[in-house]
């Protein structure tokens, strides 16, 4: 159970970093297109307070989906999974 949850943590901090790098990169490159259009000058700003928010619940989401279920799993015998009649 262990090793699932240290591969669901894996999971989760690669699909928050990738998302995060991918998000920055597409919005950026939008939000330049709308600039020079409109000749504004650009401004990034981060929000810092709502991404910690959203990735420490999105971490502690993906943890608590992945335990429940492998709690339910461990209950039952191998044999009995692997065959399919572990109700």
């Amino acid at each position: 159970m262990r090793i699932y949850l240290y591969e669901s943590s894996v999971l989760i901090i690669t699909s928050i970093l990738i998302g995060t790098f991918i998000g920055i990169v597409i919005s950026t490159t939008l939000i330049l297109q709308f600039k020079i259009f409109t000749e504004i000058p650009f401004e990034f700003t981060f929000p810092a307070n709502f991404y910690v928010v959203m990735c420490v619940t999105g971490f502690i989401l993906g943890l608590l989906g992945s335990y429940y279920p492998t709690k339910e799993v461990n209950k039952h015998s191998l044999v009995k999974i692997m065959k399919g009649n572990y109700e």
